[in-house]
């Protein structure tokens, strides 16, 4: 039986240059299991990944770069996008993750309930957290990011935030922690044991 086409991506930016962590932060270990290993194998099924960095990080998706190297996160969503759109155009919906908070990808469903229940005016769903409306963790409509792109123009080292300029934001306030972010070793202490994921049909 033929796979059905994806119409859900994740972009998972792990090309910082983590200077706060202190070394590349999709390579930390944590509970035994590298954070970009962590992410991924916590994607939901069906979710089509693309992790956007200039290292060779041994992963069995696709991996692309910004041009240039390090030219900062905006430009490490756009080359993402750039490929869903090129190789897989029944994606409609992109999910922006980071690899330093490993446990985004089990907002998905959440946020992708909170899209669907807001109605096609809606551009993307986006965590609130702290009162303020957090850049990453964020489920666009490819189309409303594409065009967010295009009003942000130059790339290079513009912060993510300009994307949410404009655009019709829904947000949700979620629980138990999974958009949180981890960035130096002290706080990656915090970071709890992952839940193992159970394939569908099997039981613990």
């Amino acid at each position: 039986m033929e796979k059905a086409a994806p119409k859900l991506a994740a972009i998972v930016l792990a090309g910082g240059r983590s200077t706060r962590m202190g070394r590349d932060k999709a390579q930390v270990v944590a509970h035994g299991e590298r954070l970009i290993d962590r992410l991924l194998r916590q994607l939901p099924p069906r979710v089509l990944p693309v992790v956007v960095s200039p290292a060779a990080l041994g992963v069995s998706c696709p991996v692309v770069c910004e041009d240039p190297p390090h030219s900062g996160p905006v430009a490490g969503v756009a080359a993402g996008v750039a490929w869903i759109a090129h190789t897989h155009p029944t994606v409609s919906l992109v999910a922006v993750l980071a690899v330093d908070a490993p446990d985004s990808p089990l907002l998905i469903p959440q946020l992708a309930d909170a899209l669907r229940q807001a109605g096609p005016q809606a551009d993307a769903v986006a965590v609130l957290a702290d009162g303020y409306v957090q850049p990453l963790g964020v489920l666009w409509r490819l189309a409303a990011l594409q065009a967010a792109l295009e009003q942000v123009g130059d790339f290079t080292k513009a912060p993510l935030k300009r994307l949410l300029r404009g655009a019709n934001i829904v947000t949700i306030t979620p629980t138990g922690g999974v958009e949180r972010d981890y960035d130096t070793p002290e706080e990656l202490q915090n970071l709890p044991p992952a839940v193992p994921i159970v394939p569908a049909g099997e039981t613990q």
